[in-house]
This record gives structure tokens, sequence and C-alpha cells, in this order.
């Protein structure tokens, strides 16, 4: 091989390495994207699964059914503990 071509073997070298670490950087960038767009849709989901399952307190909505849960809140103090 002469020095010319050598030369030019040598550039297109650098130039494939160059490019295969600009491909391995965009596609590292990418997968960092990726990984936190899934994260935070998984972290979200988990939020909205968490609050349908917490209990909710049962509404009372008149006064009778007020009076009523007072009166079995007393009745349940009342009793001797087992």
């Amino acid at each position: 091989m002469d020095d010319e071509t050598r030369e030019q073997f040598k550039q297109l070298t650098e130039h494939i390495e160059t490019r295969f670490q600009q491909e391995r950087e965009y596609t590292d960038e990418r997968t960092r994207d990726m990984e936190t767009t899934l994260l935070t849709d998984f972290r979200k989901w988990g939020q909205r699964i968490e609050a349908t399952m917490k209990p909710t307190p049962p509404r009372i909505s008149s006064l009778e059914d007020r009076v009523a849960l007072v009166e079995q809140r007393l009745d349940d103090m009342e009793r001797p503990k087992q």
C-alpha cells in the first residue's frame, strides 16, 4: 500500500469509528429518555392504582345516619374488650 492509500484508509477508519461513537451516544441518550418515560408512566400508573385501592370512608348523608353511627360507636366503646 502506498502512503496515499494508507492515509485514506486511516481517515476512513477514523470516520467510521467517529460515526460508531456518535451512534452509541445517540442510542444511549434515546435509551435513557425511553427509560425515564417508562418509569414516569409506571409511577403515575402505580399512584392511580394506589388511589383507587384505598378504602374510602363511608359517606354519611342524613342526620339519622349520623346519629346511628355515633350510637354504634358509643356501644362499641361500652363493650368490654376481650
